[in-house]
């Protein structure tokens, strides 16, 4: 699977056309009219560089590198990794590949992301609370996917030590797939009560899930209320215990 998208990327790359490459040292921006190749962002210890955009196209990729932070509003990007401790936000536009590597993170709040699928690695962060993944989304190594709202419309995989959490209640898990698809599912509620539905690759990718309640609601439970515990087997039957 990831070398046939591998070539994708390189095949979309190659019709989108090349232009300069910037590396930036100190806080910059990207706006409409902007376009580059590549994109590299350093900080400059002891000061953190923060590139900001809002509009442009990159063709090729965005890397992050030491603690350094990429916010996109707006725009276009092929792809963006978060190397190091970098982190990148997207709360608008389109990221067709994201990587969560090292000790980065990737927060998607909305936007349009992963037409060539999101991943972490080593032991990078993926959070996602809004938005889009319009392929799958990855976790191996020690990777963790934290998944508190969005949409994805293909399916999650997960392998090595890597963990995918869900945030919500309601959860069930057919590892059958229910109608349409013989794909492993699962379903429930986020916080806010919108419903969700998400494949999974394999039945061995639901052994890195971790179905959850919010941490306000486990204080909440611990400081008087009944505590309610779902344990969610792989037979898809779920106990509730009072």
């Amino acid at each position: 699977m990831r070398r046939i998208v591998s070539s994708a990327i390189v095949t979309l790359a190659a019709t989108v056309g090349y232009a300069a490459d910037i590396t930036f040292t100190s806080d910059g921006l990207i706006q409409d009219g902007d376009v580059y190749d590549k994109v590299a962002v350093y900080d400059t210890p002891p000061n953190l560089t923060t590139v900001t955009m809002t509009g442009g196209t990159v063709n090729s990729s965005v890397i992050l590198y030491d603690a350094s932070i990429f916010n996109m509003t707006d725009g276009f990007v092929l792809q963006i990794a978060a190397l190091n401790s970098g982190k990148i936000n997207i709360q608008g536009g389109t990221a067709a590949r994201v990587f969560a590597l090292g000790t980065g993170t990737a927060n998607v709040y909305c936007g349009n992301v992963g037409v060539f699928g999101v991943e972490a690695w080593g032991s990078g962060t993926v959070n996602v609370y809004d938005g889009s993944i319009d392929y799958y989304i990855a976790a191996f190594e020690s990777g963790t996917i934290n998944m508190y709202g969005g949409q994805i419309d293909d399916f999650i995989t997960a392998g090595d030590q890597s963990i995918i959490n869900f945030f919500g209640y309601g959860f069930t898990y057919d590892p059958t797939g229910g109608s349409g698809s013989s794909r492993p599912l699962v379903s429930g509620y986020w916080l806010d009560g919108t419903p969700f539905e998400f494949h999974l690759e394999n039945t061995e990718t639901f052994d890195h899930v971790r179905l959850l309640p919010e941490p306000q609601t486990i204080y909440c439970l611990l400081g008087g209320l009944s505590i309610i515990v779902l344990r969610i087997r792989k037979t898809g039957k779920i106990r509730i215990l009072s």
